[in-house]
């Protein structure tokens, strides 16, 4: 009787352990998940921020000025995509 108890326990025990785990890996899965979208989405709205002063200046080079319409039209279009994507769900 007394070993049920303990095998019990300690089984108990175990599949706490694992559950601990699990939500550990759960957390620091979305603080690093969450962390790196932060600091994508910051760089792509700086890229964009400096597209757009480089169209509203008024000297600038063709190559400038190709650049930031690129870089505009892509982010418009990950955009775009990401909502068509989400949409879809």
């Amino acid at each position: 009787m007394v070993m049920t108890e303990d095998a019990d326990f300690e089984l108990k025990n175990r599949e706490k352990d694992q559950e601990i785990k699990r939500k550990q890996k759960r957390i620091s899965f979305w603080v690093k998940d969450i962390t790196v979208f932060i600091v994508a989405l910051v760089i792509i709205l700086l890229i964009d921020f400096y597209s757009f002063t480089i169209l509203q200046k008024g000297t600038t080079s063709e190559g400038e000025i190709r650049f930031a319409i690129a870089a505009l039209s892509s982010t418009v279009i990950g955009l775009l995509s990401y909502m068509v994507g989400r949409a879809s769900k």
